[in-house]
């Protein structure tokens, strides 16, 4: 059963698999909880983690989580113009991020996981694969998003 304090916890079935986040209860009900199922919540998690948007840097980059019979890749579809990936010579496309600052990238949330807490100026190292070619590594200076009006 869910019960108060619960919410943002695991909701785990039998055999201990997680199935959803609890969310919240009826209160003036018997076990009645609400839960946000796990496969919805990982299409949500990458836009929640966007670093672009919650941490007003820019990378120029545009990633899209790609699954195929290897599994889950990040790859990189485009580079933005005048973009800080612009000046770090993205130029072979599409590409595949392999690591963030060497650490292994499996998915769009892993991606997004690494450069949690970033800010402007700050250097990520790139380990990037393009067309099956050998891993290259490219030094990658976040810029600052500018301040709506």
């Amino acid at each position: 059963s869910i019960n108060p304090g619960n919410s943002g916890g695991p909701l785990l079935d039998r055999l201990g698999q997680l199935v959803g986040v609890n969310t919240a209860i009826r209160a003036d009900a018997q076990n009645i909880g609400f839960a946000i199922p796990v496969d919805h919540l990982r299409e949500l998690l990458p836009e929640m983690l966007d670093v672009e948007r919650r941490y007003r840097v820019v990378t120029g980059l545009v990633v899209a989580e790609s699954i195929a019979e290897a599994g889950r890749r990040v790859e990189i579809g485009g580079v933005e113009a005048g973009s800080p990936a612009a000046a770090a010579g993205f130029d072979e496309l599409p590409a595949t991020v392999e690591a963030v600052d060497g650490r292994p990238v499996a998915s769009l949330i892993d991606y997004f996981i690494a450069l949690i807490g970033r800010a402007p100026g700050d250097v990520v190292r790139l380990s990037v694969r393009s067309g099956g070619g050998p891993l290259r590594e490219v030094a990658l200076t976040l810029a600052e998003r500018p301040r709506p009006d």
